[in-house]
């Protein structure tokens, strides 16, 4: 697995992103663009990327601004 080389083969296929790993889970934490993950063949390519460099699973965090609470959820 090489966190490294997956950064750099989905910033090539034109992904914006940070990439952590977590045993054979690829962690990827997108930095703009959200609407472009509704398109099923780039959720494809950003699993095959994830395969082709070692890992067995992938995940797609889609990072948008916080609400001014700056909590992710509303809370009493």
């Amino acid at each position: 697995m090489s966190v490294p080389s997956l950064s750099t083969a989905l910033r090539d296929a034109g992904v914006k992103c940070e990439v952590e790993a977590l045993d054979g889970l690829a962690v990827i934490t997108a930095e703009s663009g959200h609407e472009r993950f509704r398109d099923e063949n780039l959720r494809r390519r950003v699993l095959e990327l994830a395969r082709d460099h070692g890992f067995t699973h992938a995940a797609i965090e889609l990072v948008g601004p916080r609400p001014d609470h700056g909590a992710a959820l509303h809370r009493d």
